[in-house]
């Protein structure tokens, strides 16, 4: 349910926080997986957590998939919000 995904995008927060990356991807993977079954692919919260995902890739040494996740997010939060809404200008500073 939707507090389950929150929980694994939490605890995957704390992990990568603590350098734990294999952990804290396994728990990000799960709350993507959770928030496009319940919302699908462009709800705002599976994409929050697809950016979460693609950023502890990166961190892990996985740039070329973090950026092709990072297009996901781009792509879908143009289509939600338009090319000039404040979510898509801010999305990746």
């Amino acid at each position: 349910d939707a507090e389950v995904a929150t929980l694994h995008n939490n605890i995957a927060l704390a992990l990568g926080k603590d350098g734990q990356w294999e952990s804290a991807l396994l728990h990000y993977k799960k709350a993507v997986l959770i928030g496009t079954q319940l919302y699908g692919e462009e709800h705002p919260k599976t994409i929050r957590y697809l950016k979460s995902l693609a950023k502890i890739t990166a961190k892990r040494g996985a740039p070329e998939l973090a950026l092709e996740m990072y297009q996901q997010v781009l792509e879908r939060e143009i289509q939600i919000y338009g090319k000039r809404h404040t979510t898509v200008a801010v999305s990746f500073i």
